[in-house]
């Protein structure tokens, strides 16, 4: 059955493409107000609103065709009492005018992106409304009014507009599109049991026998899936289970070994994490040391030559990023690596404003930049203070054989030339292409999933890159925790083979910040 959709502002700004899912191939039609115009062409021009939304509100109208549109009519049929819209004035007798024959409609046309197709979007204008002047919240109001008038169903994404809707008796819902279920589901590590039984009639049995990773792997996984059936790239973590029989009793239990490693082009690969272990003579020797068996996993995968993209979903204080940079930095030293800097990529979302306004802040662009960096920042003066204490000279110097000691904010400075380090601006990702770098996405929850895509199209097959965030805290005004870009390429990191995918759980920041975490 047809149904007819008015669309709130927020359903654009949040993806354009949303108007071609809701008139469903002709199926339904779709209807903006004059209100929903003008906020879209405000969005357009500030210098005020994130990237995304500016961007979003720029597609709309570039995707208009042309002309003008056209003038509409509306009628309604006698036998069923619906609207009825034409091009041409009706003299029909079977029709009369509706109601609100004052209101100005016109249809608009939006290409698709294939440009093989138009889809009509019917703008009503009205030139005075009923509703009273709201110092807040007036252009709500108005729309709501279209909607009770019209009995169309209203879609937003602005919940609080959706309940003031619904509680005035008007039929509204949201659209999330590309949403993520149950977000526990997800899961890229798999565990597997090497059994081992003792018969305690027999002596000298080894209970520390090394782990047979061919016979565990043969075994159903805890989950429930073998080893043919979980994807590429999925870590392993096989445990050493042993039984002890005797005539009055079993006895099972954990002997305390585990083997750790990936599935790698169908075969079990073992990672040895005493590279990324920090200690002295290591590839590490210097850095900061991975501090739990989830951070060792997942920087042991960034450092090798066949990482290509991964995606990494972690509490606040796990260490996502000080992991991330880590890695980075070992494939840009490494010698067998393309990579020759590091892009780092952060969204302009503020968590306070919901959205970004840096035209607020003062100095240039490259200033107003930084002060999304301070993540960054302070991952590498972590490194540096770890690397000056074990490196009491060299880390305090800008070149070798000179001391010299540098300041903070000069260390850090050294620290990104050396290591090739840019920040880069999504709003000027469109149209490049970036090759042999080491890309870090953070705060991805933050991205949604048409922006994700932008950044993504933008990386060459030379580059390897991690998206990192954490899904619990969102500040962007469209998203949702089951609805953003990093959800989405975790659902895909669980299809890809190529694509590595961890959820890093335990806190490294301190009690502190794990008190406030689970706290809320």
């Amino acid at each position: 059955m047809s149904k007819n959709y008015l669309i709130d502002t927020s359903i654009i700004l949040d993806d354009v493409t949303n108007l071609f899912h809701l008139y469903n191939n002709g199926e339904n039609k779709v209807y903006i107000t004059d209100v929903v115009l003008d906020e879209l062409e405000a969005k357009k021009k500030s210098t005020f609103s994130s990237f995304d939304v500016s961007y979003m509100a720029r597609e709309f109208f570039r995707l208009l065709n042309g002309r003008n549109g056209d003038r509409v009519y509306h009628h309604i049929d006698k036998d069923t009492n619906e609207i009825i819209f034409s091009k041409d004035e009706l003299t029909n007798p079977n029709v009369i005018p509706v109601k609100y024959q004052d209101d100005y409609v016109r249809c608009l046309y939006l290409e698709t992106k294939s440009s093989d197709e138009l889809i009509p979007i019917y703008v009503i204008t009205r030139s005075k409304y009923k509703t009273p002047f709201k110092e807040h919240s007036y252009n709500d109001a108005k729309i709501m009014e279209i909607a009770d008038d019209y009995n169309y169903k209203l879609v937003t994404n602005d919940i609080a507009f959706k309940i003031k809707a619904l509680s005035k008796g008007i039929d509204a819902q949201s659209l999330h599109r590309e949403s993520v279920g149950n977000l526990t589901d997800i899961n890229f590590t798999y565990h597997f049991e090497d059994v081992i039984s003792y018969d305690t009639d027999v002596e000298n049995e080894d209970m520390n026998q090394k782990i047979d990773i061919y016979s565990a792997l043969d075994n159903d996984s805890v989950e429930g899936k073998s080893f043919d059936e979980i994807p590429n790239n999925s870590v392993i973590i096989i445990e050493q289970i042993y039984t002890q029989e005797s005539n009055v009793e079993t006895v099972s239990g954990k002997t305390g070994r585990e083997l750790y490693g990936f599935k790698l082009n169908d075969k079990f690969e073992e990672i040895n994490t005493s590279i990324v272990d920090g200690e002295k003579g290591n590839l590490f020797n210097g850095y900061l040391k991975p501090i739990n068996r989830e951070q060792k996993i997942y920087l042991s995968r960034l450092i090798r030559d066949d990482f290509r993209l991964g995606v990494v979903a972690g509490k606040t204080g796990s260490g996502k990023t000080l992991m991330a940079l880590q890695g980075a930095m070992k494939q840009v030293e490494s010698k067998t690596s393309p990579i020759d800097g590091i892009v780092y990529i952060r969204h302009t979302i503020e968590s306070v404003e919901k959205e970004a306004k840096t035209g607020f802040d003062k100095g240039d662009k490259d200033k107003k930049l930084s002060n999304f960096l301070g993540s960054l920042y302070g991952n590498i003066q972590s490194i540096m203070e770890q690397y000056r204490e074990s490196n009491p000279i060299e880390g305090n110097q800008a070149h070798p054989g000179e001391f010299n000691p540098l300041t903070q904010d000069e260390s850090t400075i050294e620290f990104m030339k050396k290591y090739n380090i840019q920040p880069y601006d999504i709003s000027k990702m469109r149209g490049i292409t970036i090759k042999n770098k080491f890309i870090i996405v953070d705060e991805a929850q933050n991205l949604p999933p048409n922006i994700a895509k932008l950044v993504g199209t933008r990386i060459h097959d030379s580059c390897k890159t991690v998206f990192i965030g954490d899904w619990k805290q969102i500040d962007h005004p469209f998203l949702t925790k089951n609805r953003n870009g990093l959800v989405s390429l975790l659902n895909l990191a669980t299809e890809e083979n190529f694509v590595f995918g961890i959820k890093l759980r335990k806190f490294i920041r301190g009690e502190v910040s794990e008190l406030f975490e689970n706290l809320f």
